[in-house]
């Protein structure tokens, strides 16, 4: 790949963020700032963890009803990408 394909896609994907933002499932995007040499996004500190690590933290168990919480979320955040 060349440097300018590597730079569009980046371009691309601070749009794609810029577009996301605004969903309550999804990490806030901020800003995106360049410089010579590269590419700084300032999105929100999500501080909540790994999902597997809350699994394991649980004995390895997780109910239906967390299963089924998480799957809307993320079928949320899907149909919103496609919106």
């Amino acid at each position: 790949m060349t440097i300018a394909i590597v730079i569009e896609d980046v371009r691309r994907e601070v749009k794609i963020l810029k577009a996301l933002s605004g969903h309550s499932n999804l990490v806030q995007f901020y800003d995106a700032y360049e410089d010579h040499d590269n590419v700084y996004i300032v999105t929100e500190l999500c501080g909540g963890g790994e999902l597997l690590d809350r699994i394991l933290s649980r004995g390895g168990k997780y109910s239906e009803d967390d299963a089924k919480a998480a799957v809307i979320q993320i079928l949320n955040v899907v149909a919103f990408c496609h919106l």
